[in-house]
């Protein structure tokens, strides 16, 4: 990829003004080392709209709703819930995106970035829950990706509320289900998840009830500490864990130390992640439109104050989508939801928030022509009236004056850039083969999690409600398929990947994971436990 970028047609730029508010249904967001990443769900087509994948510190969100990702073995069901993660290899970035297809199954893709057009190009298609419990059509689903060894942990509800999750490892190279997480009930679907690298610690959130919200801990001792805030489970000191009946988890009767803002236990989605610290935080829309945050310091649960409008702006829906991509390692923390009918990012990085914007539709640091709407930082301006008044009338022909003169100065600046790029273009003619590679820095070698080690040890029996069911039954769908095997896995999970073929499929060999030198969390590669589906 050559430093210099072409600059963007007429008819784009034409495109951008003219485009309406977003249609939006599921978002999903995640920190690929280089930046931020998006991907959203038209509410009106069903596709899996996205920034664009070679962008850098700003998410780059196309008004061109035929920009969708290339999911066509399995296409997702609409009303999908979505979840992703991705990192950076030494050529370009990846995605693993998950979703629901139409028969409620959830499917992985893996998505490389062509780096020259920043679009995606599909990897494959996996389904990865087979064999598992059944799905509930409108579980939330929610990722982490724990290390190039320890690999992915994925969450879902059942139909009867309960919370489980597969996994993959590297060592298995293939998907298996990990058991239940979670007997505690919830009042939505939503789920919110995230991974501290420094204490390896896996925090999966959902709503409880009209005043509460469960959280489910993995703790060293290989189980899932179940707890609740504001309000305390009876159990609390005795720790409810995965392996706790539902009837045994209770609420504490004491007084809880605070009470969420806003908050009816019905939320669609809400946002799981750390900052430098290691504080965990809960984002949410609440009833009033308005975000709000509960975040974890010393083990203690409380509510965060809120920033003004201008870092972060009335939503749109009340308990509406909410996504999140924030980095540890980078100090960086983004939340993307829908306010005003656009797409708004509120940046709190270095734990310090910002006026929100709106994402840019083109790459603003190309040399083209720029908006006042694009990224501009929300605004409050409500204004109303009736008729057509005087100063109506005086503005429409003050408007119809100021369009000609900016469509006059918009073929002035694209005659004028035009030929800026010509002589960028003779510029780049002379270097010939000199031009600097862009592409993203060589990786150092592999880095191993601790999690790693406790990879495996769920299915020794040992783990107290982590070895596979056998005999599981769930609403009239029986599971079977789960009796530990000699090597200590699952059976009917998938197989492994590279050097495996069957039914004229062929697996091929990948590279081994890696990471960037700016960031410690672990990583994986291209490809790496992925299977694909015999017809």
């Amino acid at each position: 990829m050559t430093k210099y970028s072409r600059i963007p047609s007429l008819f784009s730029l034409s495109i951008w003004l003219l485009a309406g508010p977003v249609s939006c249904g599921s978002i999903a967001a995640w920190w690929n080392t280089r930046g931020p990443s998006l991907i959203m769900q038209d509410d009106d087509t069903g596709g899996i709209r996205y920034s664009l994948c070679n962008g850098n510190y700003t998410p780059v969100f196309p008004n061109d709703t035929t920009i969708i990702a290339p999911l066509t073995s399995h296409p997702p069901k609409k009303n999908t819930s979505l979840s992703a993660t991705g990192w950076m290899d030494g050529e370009t970035t990846w995605a693993s995106i998950f979703y629901l297809d139409d028969s409620d199954e959830i499917v992985n893709t893996l998505m490389k970035c062509d780096w020259n057009t920043g679009r995606w190009e599909n990897n494959g298609d996996y389904v990865i829950s087979g064999g598992a419990p059944k799905v509930a059509p409108n579980t939330g689903l929610s990722v982490v990706l724990l290390g190039s060894t320890a690999g992915y942990r994925v969450f879902y509800n059942d139909l009867g509320g309960v919370l489980h999750y597969l996994g993959y490892t590297s060592d298995t190279q293939r998907w298996g289900y990990y058991g239940i997480v979670s007997n505690d009930k919830a009042s939505s679907q939503a789920i919110g998840s995230t991974f501290i690298t420094n204490n390896n610690n896996i925090t999966v959130v959902r709503p409880r009830d009209g005043q509460n919200m469960g959280v489910s801990r993995w703790y060293s001792d290989h189980l899932w500490h179940i707890g609740s805030f504001p309000q305390t489970l009876t159990r609390n000191g005795s720790h409810a864990t995965n392996a706790t009946s539902s009837s045994d988890i209770q609420l504490n009767s004491g007084t809880a130390a605070f009470s969420l803002p806003a908050w009816d236990g019905n939320a669609t989605s809400i946002a799981v992640g750390e900052n430098s610290s290691d504080t965990r935080s809960v984002f949410y829309i609440g009833t009033d439109k308005k975000v709000y945050q509960v975040g974890n310091t010393n083990t203690s649960w409380s509510i965060f104050d809120r920033p003004d409008d201008k870092a972060w702006p009335q939503a749109d829906v009340a308990g509406g989508q909410i996504g999140i991509a924030s980095s540890a390692n980078s100090n960086a923390m983004r939340l993307y939801y829908i306010s005003g009918g656009n797409i708004v990012e509120a940046n709190g990085d270095n734990q310090r928030w910002q006026d929100a914007t709106v994402l840019p539709s083109f790459n603003a640091s190309e040399p083209a022509t720029s908006s006042p709407t694009t990224g501009d930082a929300i605004g409050s301006s409500d204004k109303s009236g009736s008729g057509l008044s005087d100063g109506a009338k005086a503005g429409i022909s003050v408007g119809v004056t100021l369009g000609v003169v900016a469509i006059s100065g918009m073929l002035a600046a694209f005659w004028f850039l035009r030929r800026r790029q010509r002589k960028l273009d003779e510029a780049a003619a002379a270097e010939g083969q000199q031009q600097p590679d862009m592409s993203p820095p060589a990786q150092p070698a592999t880095y191993y999690s601790e999690m790693d080690s406790q990879v495996g040890s769920q299915y020794n029996g040992s783990a107290g409600g982590y070895a596979p069911q056998a005999g599981y039954a769930q609403s009239g769908y029986p599971q079977t398929g789960y009796a530990p095997t000699q090597d200590g896995y699952p059976q009917g999970v998938y197989p492994p990947q590279q050097g495996y073929s069957q039914d004229g499929w062929t697996y091929a060999n990948y590279q081994s994971p890696q990471e960037m030198p700016d960031q410690r969390r672990p990583v994986e590669m291209m490809g790496e436990g992925h299977y694909k589906e015999a017809p």
